[in-house]
């Protein structure tokens, strides 16, 4: 976590809802990397000593229907469903499911640091994560055999 300094805070000035914004584009219908930059955006934001609880909000972390584990609830069944109906992953994207690697790792960034305080890190087990934690157990892929093996 980093103090703010004087042109993050006039980002803020000048755009006061942008972290809302942002995670208003975790939704669904928006194309995976679109979903990816606003991630990122949400991870710098939330790198931010006063702005880690206002991300926390937009995303709604303390809510099972949350934008944050919603979409990782989404990305969690698609690498599930990948993996059983015998796809694979190339390149960035699933070839069934258009899941992008960046996307995947970006989503487990920003979980690792919002996780990183005792207090986040509840609100998050709170709201459900480790369930869907435990359903990425069930993954199968080459990716994730090469790393686990």
């Amino acid at each position: 976590m980093t103090s703010e300094d004087p042109d993050t805070s006039s980002l803020f000035l000048y755009e006061p809802t942008i972290i809302a914004q942002l995670a208003d584009l975790l939704a669904p219908n928006f194309d995976p990397v679109v979903q990816y930059a606003a991630v990122t955006a949400l991870d710098a934001c939330s790198r931010h000593r006063a702005k880690i609880s206002e991300v926390l909000a937009a995303l709604g972390a303390n809510l099972t229907h949350g934008c944050l584990l919603e979409l990782f609830r989404r990305i969690t069944r698609r690498l599930v469903e990948n993996g059983e109906n015998g796809g694979y992953m190339s390149g960035s994207f699933l070839t069934t499911e258009n899941v992008a690697y960046d996307l995947v790792d970006a989503v487990f960034g920003l979980i690792a640091n919002l996780s990183n305080t005792p207090t986040h890190c509840q609100i998050l087990v709170g709201a459900g994560i480790l369930p869907i934690l435990l359903d990425l157990t069930q993954t199968r892929c080459d990716r994730r055999d090469n790393v686990s093996s």
